[in-house]
This record gives C-alpha cells, sequence and structure tokens, in this order.
C-alpha cells in the first residue's frame, strides 16, 4: 500500500546522499531540467505539449535505460496487479475518456487560448505502459508482462 510513496523517497533519498544509481534522479539531470525549461513558450498549448516531451524524455531515461530496467521494473512495475491497471489505463476506451475530460478541462479553464493541442493524452498515457513505451530498447518489462499472462492463464 505505501510502496509508492516508499519508492519514491528512495529515489529522493539517493538524491540528498549523493548517489547516482537507478533510483537516482542524477543520471536524468538534463531531462529534469528540461522539464523545467519547458514552461517559457508564449502559450499554453506550446507549453503543455512542450512539458508533456520533455516528461516523455525523462520517462525514456529512467525506464529505458537496459542497465536500470531490471531495478526501475522491481520497483515500479513490479505486480501483476500494476499490469492489469496499465492495461485498463492504456485503454482505447480510456484514452478517449481521458482526451475528451483533457478537451472539456482546457475549454473551461483556458477558454480564448485556442483549442486543446491534439496528442499529448496518448503521448503522456504512452509512458505508463513501459513494455511499448521502451520497446525497442529493453526486453524487461515485455519478459514481466508475459509471466503475468502466464500466471493469469
Amino acid at each position: 500500500r505505501y510502496g509508492v510513496f516508499v519508492s519514491a523517497s528512495s529515489g529522493i533519498n539517493a538524491e540528498y546522499g549523493g548517489d547516482t544509481g537507478c533510483l537516482s534522479l542524477r543520471r536524468a539531470e538534463e531531462e529534469v531540467m528540461a522539464i523545467f525549461m519547458s514552461l517559457v513558450h508564449e502559450s499554453t498549448a506550446e507549453n503543455v505539449k512542450a512539458y508533456i516531451s520533455a516528461c516523455v524524455k525523462l520517462w525514456d531515461t529512467l525506464m529505458c535505460d537496459d542497465k536500470c530496467a531490471e531495478e526501475m521494473q522491481e520497483t515500479f512495475y513490479s505486480s501483476c496487479c500494476i499490469k492489469r491497471a496499465v492495461d485498463q489505463i492504456t485503454s482505447k476506451t480510456m484514452k478517449k475518456n481521458f482526451t475528451k475530460l483533457f478537451k472539456s478541462i482546457w475549454n473551461m479553464v483556458y477558454e480564448g487560448e485556442g483549442a486543446a493541442p491534439k496528442g499529448v493524452v496518448d503521448q503522456y498515457l504512452s509512458m505508463f505502459n513501459p513494455a511499448t513505451f521502451c520497446e525497442d530498447k529493453t526486453s524487461v518489462y515485455r519478459d514481466f508482462n508475459q509471466q503475468c499472462e502466464a500466471i493469469e492463464a
């Protein structure tokens, strides 16, 4: 139940302790800085697109590095329940619903700023499925998914 908080605190502790291992954000300093720098555009839509793009690059660095993928999988993607939740969140129906919700909120909050940026919901949700997100870089998540599917069969 508290696993996510324990995992997150491990990463923060690693930062302050000077650790540069897999759970440390130090191995992605450039990508973390890019997130902060992504919010300097003229329009909100440009900021949102740049922010999501920077998040995707950070996630790629953190999750898809083959040297760290196993530790990251064991820390953040460690149960078949998580896999099932990911499958649900990234399903076609949920993507459609999240996109509809995003557009609705956008029109309410950013009235007069034009249309909501296209594709950001799909881009954002892609990070939640490491097996497809890291597809060509590591097989760790795909192998884990196959183990879950075998258990469920």
